[in-house]
């Protein structure tokens, strides 16, 4: 051929098509004949089967009687007879001894989907390796019978009382998920080794798998920057790239590199706290939690300087919906399938007027839905993003109608938040919780009652003649200055705890918090209040120098500590992902000493003499001190 014309290969075509002119010749007649030929390869004894399956016994310990022995059977071929391919001479078509793989731990993808079908044999299965092809199978149904058709091999098998066949790929590793839910590639069709075959048969299509993201940005006032959290789930496919991915990635490394994606967005962003991931292999979920702080979101509005503008963008959710090359294309375009939700959650100590909205685009096999609201009377901004596509490739005919919705998609992505700092934002204008005051007010009221009704009917009598007893001073002094810094303390926890404003509420009790955690918040409100009031009353004993003050301040210590322990435990709890080790450290020291201060007190106040030589008046109302100097006068009237 003379001057043939040569052809400019489009970027994003999909590996399978093939814009060239062929011819093919084969020596078979069909794939029966063909696989009547090839299957002499793959033959094993009852004998040789029972070998296999004694060693791979005493090899790994699994038996038939686990309740997980097939999902353990795959994952041993998958994960510890590593991959590697000696195909040279004979062995580029034929596998070697199933036995001999399993000894030398390594094999190609017909020796190890051979070992796997031969085992599962020998526990009762119908299995059989399944020759494939790894980029042209949707071809195969135009290709002659040929082994050049086909450069990869797998396994299919299904228990005797059942009907439908489940598919592994052993070359894959780390894959999660039960049996039936593992992934299977899209190959599209392959050949069964088997003699019973007489063509080629449909291998079943992939689910496809689902990836969701949140990010949650925590705004601080204008002049600061933010906190930024993002969770990302991996389903499926997905889960198990990334679990392959970070068993060869350090993850020091692979902290860089997740910075360094985001600062393309923000160059000034640094991680607060150092990425974590959460695999549930069994469910094949894999998440991913990243933690950052921004120094800065708030930049002049380029037309008006007055106000600031931040901007947020689902930078991870571009990567899946942009569109490469032209769409004047004489080729079709490659896409991966995918199910894509992503949250962006901006929470912010100031309000901003926003107007909920949504769009929708929707197309041959994919759609795109965005929707905004404005929560909390503006103090969060909540933007859903949802992607899916279901397709593997864009006909030449859609390319551009696929392109041009895309690019509309991209568009509509931006999100910029306009403010004017000098109106915005005043802390001392933020919006009350109405909850908090109704709380405080009931509380006040209940324990204001409850404490009067303690301080007139409790009373220990103490017998220590009037001489003997003694005035504040000493020691006493420091208990007495406590007791005056301590509701101040506890109020100003009330205050800083923003129980208060209105935002702190909406974030207690929004979605992304458990019940748990709202119960815990409400009843501290309660508690805080009952101790203040109660701490008056003991105000007024200590100066009474009451002999119930030393137990009832006891009580009170005892209390606050344990309340302070259940705090500091929960708030562990709750935010073990925004906690460095140190920190965490730093709150077990504060609780050790608290501890030690309030033992010695509590000590002090109840066993020491000169706490008992002083608080030794018991309570008398005026009605009581009145029909006392009656009797008085009786008895002195008879004694007449």
């Amino acid at each position: 051929m003379d001057e043939a014309e040569g052809y400019n290969y489009e970027e994003n075509t999909p590996i399978w098509f093939d814009p060239n002119p062929k011819v093919q010749v084969s020596e078979f007649k069909n794939w029966k004949d063909y696989i009547s030929v090839y299957q002499a390869n793959f033959i094993q004894t009852k004998q040789d089967r029972d070998l296999l399956k004694n060693k791979f016994e005493e090899v790994t310990n699994i038996r038939k009687s686990d309740s997980l022995f097939l999902r353990k059977l795959i994952r041993f071929i998958q994960d510890d007879i590593r991959y590697l391919g000696l195909e040279n001479g004979i062995f580029s078509h034929q596998p070697h001894p199933p036995y001999q793989v399993l000894q030398q731990r390594f094999g190609d993808c017909k020796d190890k989907s051979f070992l796997l079908s031969e085992l599962l044999k020998a526990y009762g299965y119908q299995a059989q390796p399944v020759l494939v092809s790894s980029y042209k199978g949707k071809n195969l149904l135009e290709n002659l019978p040929s082994s050049n058709s086909f450069d990869h091999c797998v396994v299919r098998f299904k228990e005797n009382n059942k009907d439908e066949y489940a598919y592994i790929d052993p070359t894959l590793t780390l894959q999660g998920g039960s049996v039936k839910e593992t992934f299977f590639p899209d190959y599209q069709y392959g050949l069964v080794i088997n003699d019973s075959t007489q063509n080629l048969i449909k291998l079943p299509e992939p689910e496809i798998s689902r990836i969701k993201i949140k990010e949650v940005f925590n705004l601080n006032n204008f002049n600061s920057g933010a906190f930024l959290e993002v969770v990302t789930t991996y389903e499926g496919a997905y889960a198990d790239y990334r679990r392959s991915l970070f068993e060869q990635i350090d993850l020091d490394e692979l902290q860089k590199d997740y910075t360094n994606f985001y600062r393309n967005l923000y160059p000034n962003i640094e991680p607060d706290i150092t990425l974590k991931i959460e695999d549930y292999r069994n469910k094949n979920i894999l998440i991913t939690k990243e933690f950052y702080k921004i120094d800065k979101v708030w930049f002049p509005n380029p037309t008006n300087k007055t106000y600031l503008n931040a901007e947020f963008y689902p930078i991870s959710l571009e990567g899946y919906m942009s569109t490469i090359g032209s769409s004047k294309r004489k080729t079709p375009y490659y896409v991966d399938p995918v199910e894509l939700e992503y949250n962006q959650i901006i929470n912010s100590s100031y309000p901003f007027d926003i107007e909920d909205t949504s769009s929708e685009i929707e197309g041959n096999g994919y759609s795109f839905s965005q929707n905004l609201e404005s929560k909390d009377d503006g103090y969060q901004i909540n933007v859903s993003y949802n992607y899916s596509n279901s397709n593997r490739f864009i006909p030449v005919k859609d390319v551009k109608d696929y392109f041009q919705d895309h690019q509309k998609m991209l568009e509509n992505l931006n999100l910029t938040i306009t403010a004017d700092p000098t109106l915005t934002y005043n802390p001392n204008k933020r919006v009350g919780s109405w909850k908090a005051t109704l709380i405080s007010f009931f509380t006040i009221i209940i324990s204001t009652i409850l404490c009067i009704k303690i301080h007139r009917k409790y009373n220990i009598d103490v017998k220590i003649e009037e001489q003997w007893q003694k005035k504040i001073n000493g020691w006493l002094i420091l208990i007495g200055i406590l007791l005056f810094l301590s509701p101040i303390t506890l109020f100003y926890e009330i205050i800083t705890a923003g129980y208060f404003e209105k935002h702190t509420w909406a974030e207690v009790f929004s979605e992304n918090n458990s019940i748990l955690r709202g119960i815990l918040f409400t009843s501290n409100l309660f508690i805080y209040w009952f101790l203040i009031v109660f701490n008056i009353m003991l105000i007024v004993q200590f100066f009474k120098r009451r002999s119930t003050f030393p137990r009832l301040y006891a009580f009170f210590l005892a209390f606050t500590f344990i309340l302070a322990c259940t705090n500091s435990l929960s708030g562990i709890a709750f935010s073990s992902n925004h906690l460095q080790p140190y920190e965490t450290q730093e709150i077990y020291v504060w609780l050790g000493i608290s501890f030690v201060f309030k033992l010695s007190i509590i000590s002090f106040i109840l066993f020491t003499e000169k706490s008992k030589d002083t608080f030794t008046k018991t309570f008398y109302s005026k009605k009581m001190k009145n029909e006392e100097k009656l009797n008085e006068l009786s008895n002195s009237a008879n004694l007449n």
